[in-house]
């Protein structure tokens, strides 16, 4: 994790101009860096930064983010040992070849599981960890869904959608994501993330699916943060939170209406996203719904779904069926020792629920058991 974390912000550091792309020059200096330029390797070194900028840039002048992060995938060999080749070099990352060995395990387990997944329609949806994990999640995530996403729309370079002639006419039939990575919209950097990953599946030709939370992790990140002396990647306050959160949806769903409408005169019926809206706030939700009836996206079309936790804000949950919405309840199944302190996090990030408006949700369960006990005298005198 450490070493996707440094290779990503290390493209700030090399792109002198700071708009946004890397010359080819400054992806030299990376490489070099990451080598060390007294290595006794190198002039083999340095022709082998030549055969990788040929291979992997070719004629381009320079290349942004994205880009950059595809061409210093882990799972290529070449990176791998690029990375290999500075064991002695403390103030670079690196990786051991057990580091690589357990990381080709870890990707095969998960594709079995995602092909299981497939074969059985179930979806995989990713959880979000604390962020000194999360780099090495969402890229694991993405490479995932770039397999396992696929989708018959294709983009052309200027980036209009298109569709993609599979030989089975008429667009080869529906596709559903299988694999959905979560993003905590309490962290500051997620919108950009979001954004990143749905230019990367736009670029890949997959479905983007993702999971909204608001986050879990909130004590332990800012006390982390006043720990080590960095500025806390939590928003300053619930608002700001409640602000990401919502802006993300109506973004995502603004991308659907946008690409249905440039894939209207399209066989292909494929889903462009796939979003999981996994809230308990009850204004999130009834602006999701809003925004879905603004941009005709209809509740069976597979786009949008919702999801509580069990035992938790089931006036929305029931609410959401009742009028047709595809919901889900979460289960924390486990042991007693291992669940506890899920649903502590769940307490914890779902707190706003605790404050006035847990005066709305006692009222309705008290209404439910005066309609209970109710039913249950009428029951009784009418037997």
């Amino acid at each position: 994790m450490l070493t996707l974390l440094l290779i990503y912000k290390s493209f700030n550091q090399f792109s002198i101009n700071h708009k946004g792309k890397l010359r080819k020059s400054e992806f030299r200096s990376f490489l070099i860096s990451i080598i060390g330029e007294n290595d006794e390797k190198k002039n083999n070194n340095n022709n082998f930064i030549d055969n990788f900028l040929d291979k992997e840039e070719g004629e381009r002048l320079s290349i942004d983010k994205i880009e950059f992060r595809k061409m210093l995938s882990l799972d290529k060999s070449d990176i791998t040992q690029l990375l290999l080749s500075n064991n002695n070099n403390n103030n670079n990352p690196k990786l051991s070849q057990e580091d690589i060995k357990d990381f080709e395990y870890l990707m095969n387990r998960l594709e079995k599981i995602c092909e299981l997944a497939r074969e059985r329609n179930v979806k995989l949806l990713i959880d979000a960890e604390q962020t000194y994990f999360q780099p090495a999640i969402d890229f694991i995530s993405m490479k995932l869904a770039s397999k396992f996403n696929k989708s018959n729309h294709q983009y052309s370079e200027e980036g209009k959608l298109e569709e993609k002639d599979e030989g089975g006419g008429g667009g080869g039939g529906k596709r559903d994501a299988i694999v959905f990575n979560t993003y905590q919209m309490y962290l500051k950097d997620s919108f950009s993330r979001l954004k990143r990953d749905l230019e990367l599946s736009r670029r890949g030709n997959f479905v983007f699916a993702s999971k909204l939370v608001r986050g879990a992790y909130m004590v332990g990140e800012k006390l982390m943060a006043q720990k080590y002396g960095y500025p806390s990647p939590i928003h300053d306050n619930i608002e700001d939170t409640h602000k990401s959160y919502n802006e993300a949806v109506e973004f995502l769903l603004n991308e659907v209406y946008k690409k249905r409408k440039e894939n209207s005169n399209h066989k292909n019926n494929n889903n462009i996203l796939s979003i999981f809206i996994a809230s308990h706030n009850q204004e999130s939700v009834i602006l999701a719904c809003n925004k879905m009836k603004q941009f005709g996206i209809d509740a069976n079309s597979g786009v949008v779904n919702f999801g509580q936790l069990y035992g938790m804000s089931d006036h929305i949950t029931y609410t959401l069926a009742s009028y047709g919405y595809p919901v889900y309840k979460y289960v924390a199944y486990g042991k007693i020792n291992e669940v506890i302190p899920f649903l502590i996090r769940r307490a914890q990030e779902n707190s706003s629920i605790f404050d006035s408006r847990i005066t709305n949700e006692r009222k309705l369960l008290w209404n439910e058991l005066i309609n209970r006990f109710k039913f249950r005298k009428t029951y009784e005198l009418t037997n």
